[in-house]
């Protein structure tokens, strides 16, 4: 069996608290720092390391695919281990140490 999380989840700067759509079974949340252009491609690569331990993932080896993604789309590093700096979910930090040591090592 697969673990399939009942909500899906957004994160918006257009709202200001959270909203709750029970019909499409959607989880919309107002962003901690607002979200530019600049700093969206980091955001995801830190989504994609929160759920990096979740069993629905289904890679060999995915913090290589997401050390090639930060490498692909020219991501600063040190910008990253920032962003991650700043949130407070232990996956992240996690993930951040097994992708720093691949990283260092390329």
């Amino acid at each position: 069996t697969a673990i399939v999380p009942v909500y899906s989840e957004i994160v918006s700067n257009s709202i200001k608290e959270e909203t709750v759509d029970e019909e499409y079974k959607v989880r919309i949340y107002p962003a901690k720092e607002k979200i530019t252009r600049e700093n969206r491609l980091y955001f995801t690569v830190l989504d994609a390391l929160r759920m990096i331990e979740d069993p629905c993932i289904d890679a060999d080896h995915p913090i290589l695919l997401i050390e090639d993604y930060i490498r692909k789309q020219k991501l600063d590093f040190r910008k990253l281990e920032e962003f991650a700096g700043r949130c407070d979910d232990a996956s992240i930090h996690r993930a951040m140490a097994l992708c720093r040591k691949i990283y260092c090592m390329r």
